[in-house]
């Protein structure tokens, strides 16, 4: 029991702790996908799809934001981070009436200052340059370094331009985008 004082009144305040198995509240929070075998997978490796932020990409195959071998000495934080996908988007246009992102990142969320979502996850962007809107997050697990997740379902088939922006402070390994499988892919 904890006294409180509240405008000269003793009040009486119960404290009841009890952990939370999300498993067991409904819906699942984190939306397992189940739609996998449903979907045709791309690796935005390949053409059409547009992959900014990482300049080395080509020649290192690897998402980084700095090359393997420079010839430079880099302090060690630095090329710990320049592992981390800040920044890297991957663009391109469906007219897919779902969107799901699958990725393997280099390990789990382990941030206690940052949300799980900014360290680990996959933001996802519709509309022109300039124009767009932020639509949802991927959501996963936290304790999981590879997950599913879909970023949207719709009844019909509309043409979108799509924004995915990469995690802010984990390694991205790689990443696979599941549309429709009658669906039209192009450069954004």
């Amino acid at each position: 029991m904890y006294a409180c004082r509240d405008r000269g009144e003793n009040l009486q305040m119960n404290v009841q702790s009890k952990e939370i198995n999300l498993d067991q509240l409904g819906d699942p929070i984190y939306q397992e996908t189940m739609e996998g075998e449903q979907l045709r997978w791309h690796s935005p490796l390949e053409a059409p799809f547009h992959i900014a932020g990482f300049p080395w990409l080509a020649q290192d195959g690897i998402y980084r934001r700095l090359p393997l071998a420079s010839g430079a000495v880099l302090p060690p934080a630095v090329d710990t981070l320049a592992y981390c996908t800040a920044g890297g988007q991957i663009r391109f246009r469906t007219n897919s009436s779902r969107l799901v992102i699958r990725v393997r990142l280099a390990g789990p969320s382990n941030m206690y200052h940052m949300a799980p979502t900014g360290q680990c996850g996959v933001d996802c962007y519709l509309g022109e340059p300039g124009e767009q809107s932020f639509i949802t997050a991927a959501k996963f697990k936290p304790t999981e370094s590879e997950y599913e997740s879909k970023l949207y379902r719709w009844d019909t088939k509309k043409e979108v331009a799509v924004t995915l922006n990469l995690p802010l402070y984990q390694g991205v390994e790689e990443v696979w985008i599941g549309v429709d499988h009658d669906a039209d892919i192009s450069d954004a």
